[in-house]
């Protein structure tokens, strides 16, 4: 579905797509210059792994989807109309309710695309949870029309059969998922936070899902931006595990556009781990300027 807005007397006009359904874009005869937004959705986390103490690894949480930036592009380049495609944030990995078994990874994200000029990948997903550990560091790239300027990553779902390791703050455009922590006899643990979107001074402009507590709480869901375009959304937190090797928390969602979804926690064998969180949704913006 778009979404038209208006500005400043109608000099710009900002096209908003959100919907999956996507839609088509036509140039209005008086646009001068156009600048294109395209997020990929984020992928879903990992599931725990079910498994003896210690060796019941939490899931990994999915990478954050690519940003594509193209700016102030003459209208004499663009002929349109173009079938705009908005990428589905991957599915989380099911829950393991089966002895000694291996978590389930999580979805990749859905690319998000106008026509076939720009194409904006979706994040990788989370892997589930093993004996030892999981989880991937997957780059997400920041486009213009002259190609990469910089790379972020879709932070890390890190989880080991002991603890597991809260992801680093980044400075980027969206964040990937926190992991889920591992099972370990006699022990509570809270997962792993997902990546907030912070500034050069490190304040903190999107926060980050956060971490499932140690009572086998789900991680938090990521959040959206709402007044900045340049950013989009943080990954979902982590799950967390209890003492008594009964409550394994699930990852939560990736925030749209973009969010990764958070990684399942371990658990002993014949309880059910943490599921994975989903990835958030894409999205494209579209401005004109007369």
């Amino acid at each position: 579905m778009a979404i038209n807005n208006s500005i400043n007397n109608n000099i710009i006009l900002i096209t908003d797509y959100t919907s999956i359904a996507g839609g088509t874009w036509t140039i209005s005869p008086r646009t001068q210059f156009v600048e294109f937004y395209v997020w990929g959705a984020g992928g879903g986390g990992g599931s725990g792994r079910c498994g003896a103490s210690a060796t019941a690894g939490g899931g990994g949480g999915g990478a954050a989807g690519n940003l594509v930036y193209v700016r102030a592009l003459a209208n004499s380049l663009v002929s349109s109309p173009y079938t705009i495609t908005v990428g589905t944030g991957g599915t989380g990995g099911i829950s393991i309710n089966a002895a000694t078994t291996d978590g389930n990874p999580g979805n990749p994200g859905g690319n998000s695309s106008v026509g076939s000029i720009i194409v904006s990948a979706g994040g990788n997903p989370g892997l589930g949870g093993g004996t030892a550990s999981s989880g991937t560091i997957v780059a997400s790239s920041y486009y213009n029309q002259f190609g990469p300027l910089f790379s972020v990553n879709g932070t890390r779902g890190s989880a080991t059969g002991t603890f597991a390791a809260n992801t680093t703050q980044v400075l980027s455009y969206s964040s990937g998922g926190g992991g889920g922590c591992g099972y370990n006899i006699g022990n509570a643990f809270a997962g792993g936070a997902a990546g907030s979107i912070i500034d050069t001074a490190a304040n903190t402009l999107v926060a980050g899902g956060l971490a499932g507590s140690t009572s086998g709480g789900n991680g938090g869901n990521g959040n959206s931006n709402a007044t900045e375009l340049i950013f989009g959304g943080t990954g979902g937190g982590g799950g967390g595990h209890d003492l008594a090797g009964v409550a394994a928390g699930s990852g939560g969602n990736g925030a749209s556009p973009s969010g990764g979804g958070g990684g399942g926690a371990g658990n002993l064998s014949l309880n059910p781990s943490g599921g994975g969180g989903n990835g958030g949704d894409g999205k494209v913006t579209i401005i004109e300027y007369f």
